[in-house]
Formats: C-alpha cells, structure tokens, sequence
C-alpha cells in the first residue's frame, strides 16, 4: 500500500518542486551569447582576468593554435599580449559595445578606453559560449596564428623563423 502511495505521489512532489525552485532549473538552461559577453567584460574589468588568464573561455582549437605558436617560437611568440584581454599586466576599462549573430558564430564587441575597439568571436559548444577568435586592426588572430605557425614549422631554423615574424 506504501508503494501506490509513494507512486502517487512522485507527480506532485516533481510539480512543487518545478514551481518553487524555477532558478535551480534556469542555472543549466544555455546562456545566451550576450551574457556569456556581459559576464567576460565584468571579468575583464577586475585584476583577476590577468592572473586567470580566461583560458576555460577560449575555444579548444584556438588554444592549440596560440599553444603552438609559443611552443613553436620557444617563447617569442606572436601574442605579446593577452588576446582577449589586449593587455599584459593589467587591462583597463571595458565596455560591450554590441553582440551580433553572425552565422554559427555571434561578434561582440568590446571597447576599451585606452584602446582601439575590437571584436570577440564566439562560438557555441553545447550549453557554453567559447571564443573562437579575435579581430582587432590586424584582422583575424586565428588567421595569423594558422599562417604564423605553418611558416615556423616549414622554416626551424632561427633565421628563416625570423622571417616568420615580419608579417605575421
């Protein structure tokens, strides 16, 4: 008899439950891009984005690339500074300017006070927002980290490596 009780009961537990916590459920629905942008512009503008470096944000691939590229350069890489960021010890103020769709990818842009404007890529992997590349006044950093790293690995020697570095 406990059994039908209990059976009985399990639909109006799961409906109270629904009904009176409706934020633990809304804490695993996907985030839209423009609060996965809202969140990283809060972060870049606090001394913790430098030290964390927002590695946990960067899209797997574009890693690798900027992984490469140092590995590659042995530490005299293309990146002088944080990508994201544009910063090397400390940012600056940061403003999202926009968020845009912009196919399977959404472009947000940030402004910085001291600096040009410049555009985040993000990607969308399952429930998560990635950046997948930025484009500042140089263009696409994934671009030159694929053209950078193709004409290090083509050219080891320290000379002809040198060669990599003059255009990018």
């Amino acid at each position: 008899m406990a059994w039908l009780t209990w059976k009985s009961t399990v639909p109006a537990l799961l409906a109270a439950l629904l009904a009176a916590s409706p934020a633990v459920f809304a804490a695993t629905a996907p985030q839209t891009a423009r609060a996965f942008a809202q969140r990283l512009v809060r972060r870049m503008n606090t001394d913790s984005w430098v030290k964390a470096r927002g590695a946990r944000d960067m899209d797997p691939s574009f890693q690798r690339l900027m992984d490469e590229n140092d590995r590659l350069a042995q530490g005299v890489d293309l990146l002088d500074a944080d990508p994201v960021c544009q910063c090397q010890d400390s940012g600056g103020h940061y403003r999202l300017l926009s968020v845009t769709p912009n196919g399977a990818t959404t472009n947000a842009r940030i402004g910085l006070d001291d600096g040009s404007p410049y555009t985040l890529v993000l990607r969308q992997s399952g429930a998560r927002w990635l950046i997948d590349d930025v484009i500042d006044s140089d263009g696409s950093l994934r671009a030159q980290l694929i053209r950078h790293n193709a004409c290090m690995r083509a050219n080891p020697t320290d000379a002809a490596m040198a060669r990599c570095f003059g255009g990018h």
